[in-house]
């Protein structure tokens, strides 16, 4: 009779050890008990990503209005920080319903002039696992 016990596993990031056991009681008579164990090392990968949904570049926005900027995230990302001009400008909860970042332009801006905009998604302990593309957006009259 043979038979078997596998307990669901959902994987994680990094390294793991695959062990499987052939009569692990030694309840079967064997010339070589010591053959009965066998194990595996494997590599999982995670795949992190982040990007910019919304605003595209190109977008304009009109003096004395706000701005909210939506991201794309997948994988084991807790946070997201918002840059403008590469300067930190806000950092977000990705598991906050509506995590986002707020630009209220300026009436007295400059009309015309170009803002980059990226983002990074960070781990729980504030590692960078991602980083976006670059959006620019432009201030309007």
């Amino acid at each position: 009779t043979l038979s078997n016990t596998l307990t669901p596993w959902t994987a994680t990031g990094g390294v793991h050890t695959l062990l499987a056991n052939a009569d692990d009681i030694n309840s079967i008579t064997e010339s070589n008990e010591g053959n009965n164990q066998l194990s595996a090392t494997m590599t999982v990968t995670v795949t992190t990503n982040i990007s910019i949904t919304y605003p595209t570049s190109g977008t304009v926005v009109p003096r004395g209005s706000s701005l909210v900027f939506k991201v794309s995230t997948s994988g084991p990302i807790k946070f997201v920080r918002y840059y403008r001009g590469g300067i930190a400008r806000c950092t977000a909860d990705v598991t906050a319903p509506d995590f986002s970042c707020q630009w209220n332009v300026s009436p007295i801006s400059f009309p015309g002039s170009t803002t980059a905009w990226f983002v990074e998604g960070l781990d729980i302990n504030g590692n960078v696992l991602a980083t976006s593309n670059s959006v620019d957006v432009i201030r309007g009259n």
